[in-house]
């Protein structure tokens, strides 16, 4: 297991931790950082989790009414450190199943080593493609997260009709899907609203959006915003 010293703890509230570099075919360029005291993982161009400042999913969190929504099980598209499960478990206090699907062996390592001892939700992980996975499952979620990069881009299948079908018929009763885009370039503003109109407003017809200064976050319903 990985652990974190007491004084590299102390040290990345001033100054960003190296706590080990790394490579796959995937993610050529893997580095996971200490940064005031949460786990960042890191691509050359991207920031793929961060503890408990992931705030583009942090601030979505924060729109879902947890204590009439019931949530029992989730599916997580994507890993990174965890930050999801991370969030949903120590800042919103839910203890649930989440059924986790990754295709980086070398992040579901990194997940393994310094994050998972230290959370108490029971959590499958699954090594795989998303889009294989979601084509095939037959289970149901009261909670679907995509989170799904690769580096600073979204692959093309994730971006089809065909996945976001899946995603739905993978849905519970008055489930909720966030679905996590980029959005702080002129050229991926224009992507997402594209993605919108000819993709995902096709798909689930009462979607919501939550702009947030880098990120989009896209939602199965209208959800009310504080």
């Amino acid at each position: 297991m990985g652990r974190v010293s007491v004084w590299q703890k102390w040290r990345s509230y001033f100054t960003e931790v190296s706590l080990m570099k790394t490579a796959s075919e995937l993610n050529p360029n893997l580095e996971l950082k200490l940064v005031k005291g949460q786990f960042q993982l890191c691509t050359e161009n991207a920031i793929y989790s961060y503890g408990l400042k992931y705030d583009n999913f942090d601030s979505a969190f924060e729109l879902i009414p947890w204590s009439t929504l019931a949530v029992k099980k989730a599916l997580v598209l994507g890993l990174g450190t965890g930050s999801i499960m991370e969030l949903i478990e120590r800042k919103y206090k839910q203890m649930i199943e989440f059924d986790c699907v990754e295709y980086d062996r070398e992040v579901i390592t990194i997940f393994d080593e310094w994050v998972k001892p230290k959370l108490s939700s029971k959590i499958l992980l699954i090594q795989e493609d998303a889009f294989d996975f979601c084509k095939q499952n037959k289970k149901k979620y009261d909670l679907i997260c995509v989170d799904l990069f690769l580096d600073s881009w979204v692959p093309d299948q994730f971006e089809t009709i065909e996945f976001l079908e899946f995603l739905k018929s993978q849905l519970n009763p008055e489930a909720i899907l966030i679905f996590n885009r980029l959005a702080d370039r002129e050229n991926e503003l224009k992507k997402n609203e594209f993605f919108v109109r000819t993709k995902f407003s096709k798909v689930f017809t009462q979607y919501d959006i939550l702009k947030l200064d880098t990120n989009w976050m896209f939602f199965n319903r209208t959800l009310k915003k504080n």
